[in-house]
């Protein structure tokens, strides 16, 4: 039970950093793709 709870945090931890990786990849793209079209 110890290692499966533990288990769990790390997946819990992991999704949350995909996550912020995500919504920063996201804004990077946006104001890239943003600055290319002259906005």
């Amino acid at each position: 039970m110890e290692a499966a709870r533990g288990w769990d945090e790390e997946v819990m931890k992991w999704l949350a950093v995909a996550i912020c990786l995500a919504m920063v990849g996201m804004a990077v793209m946006h104001s890239v793709s943003a600055t290319k079209l002259g906005f």
